[in-house]
């Protein structure tokens, strides 16, 4: 009979093999990506000698979701409104942490930063927590926990120079219940990596003005044709996609009427709207800009995570707080978790509340 370390060095190395395939075919599926960004370059060049009939409006359809089921920037990315307007920001805040000022890091820019570096794909989406996952806290691991999606969490630089940082990995339970963890931002973003990031400051400029570059060239140029694709497609006319829209800003606003907040992207991209009266998000919703970027969300899905980001945001806030009134052991002379805190001078963060929340029980 083997023994237990034999055992344990098999299921890494068959571990370190699945994490190996999985960065393989994440490296083809953007070479895919690319290609088919090329094609519909193509496709657009064409159009605007001949225009596109149904025929060319599906096969321009499939590369569209070629580029979207690759881990390459998808064209819904690409030809995003908040896109733009997120990489402006991005570039501001780099442009602060090369010169040594201090930066703030919102929900927002996070979610700009993080989709520019496309940290919001990874092969892990949709497995189990298991052994595997190396930057999973114990407690995670083979409690059938699902990875629904990941993020960037937090970057910075020391020393002006190198970029660090962790990302977020938000799992789901059988119930729909959310546990996020903290692993650090590895070189090479697998699953059973726990290898720091080695990246630079000056190298991160030249990624983010490659990614511009792609938006500010391509996403113009094939827009027009991947938009009426969609449409054709998903909705047969332009007619019907206009009564779409438009029964869904009137279920938007029913919505806002009866006290709800709108969990559409833009509500978060938009500061202050989430905690706006409600004539206030009545008025937005009115906006020419609503009605475009809901349209482009209705064709192409949510592109950033910016509505994720204040899920983790709301989690740490109700779990820290949970957490400072979970009881302490028999002996130890606090009343709660939080007063023990206190006197020891610590404070909860992200990472130990994500290891704490799996040995927290509210019913004590």
């Amino acid at each position: 009979m083997k023994g237990m370390s034999e055992i344990a060095e098999n299921e890494a190395q068959e571990a370190n093999y699945d994490s190996q395939a999985a960065e393989r075919n994440q490296k083809l599926s953007r070479e895919a990506g690319a290609f088919a960004l090329q094609d519909l370059a193509k496709y657009a060049e064409a159009g605007n000698l001949n225009g596109h009939g149904p025929s060319e409006l599906s096969a321009i359809a499939e590369l569209v979701e070629t580029t979207e089921a690759s881990k390459f920037h998808g064209v819904g990315y690409i030809t995003s409104p908040a896109t733009r307007r997120g990489l402006s920001a991005v570039s501001s805040f780099m442009g602060d942490i090369a010169a040594g000022n201090p930066a703030e890091m919102t929900p927002q820019l996070r979610s700009a930063f993080g989709a520019a570096l496309g940290l919001n794909t990874s092969a892990a989406v949709g497995r189990q927590i298991d052994e595997s996952f190396v930057n999973a806290p114990d407690w995670m691991k083979g409690k059938g926990l699902t990875i629904k999606s990941q993020g960037l969490h937090e970057v910075g630089t020391v020393d002006g120079q190198n970029l660090g940082g962790t990302l977020y990995v938000l799992t789901e339970d059988a119930d729909g219940n959310l546990y996020p963890y903290f692993p650090p931002l590895t070189a090479k973003r697998n699953f059973a990596d726990n290898k720091p990031l080695d990246l630079r400051v000056d190298d991160t400029l030249t990624a983010m003005a490659g990614t511009a570059h792609m938006i500010q060239e391509i996403g113009p140029q094939i827009e027009r044709d991947v938009r009426a694709a969609k449409i054709y497609t998903n909705y047969g006319s332009n007619k019907d996609f206009d009564a779409a829209v438009n029964a869904k800003l009137e279920t938007v606003r029913k919505g806002i009427q009866s006290g709800a907040t709108p969990n559409e992207s833009i509500f978060f991209q938009q500061s202050g709207m989430s905690n706006a009266s409600v004539s206030e998000k009545l008025a937005f919703v009115d906006t020419d800009r609503y009605r475009r970027e809901i349209e482009h969300e209705m064709l192409f899905g949510p592109t950033d995570d910016t509505s994720e980001q204040f899920k983790i945001q709301e989690w740490f806030e109700a779990t820290s707080s949970a957490l400072a009134g979970a009881p302490v052991p028999k002996g130890v002379d606090a009343a709660n978790l939080g007063e023990l805190m206190n006197r020891s001078k610590a404070s909860f963060n992200y990472q130990n509340a994500s290891i704490l929340q799996g040995y927290y029980n509210e019913d004590g």
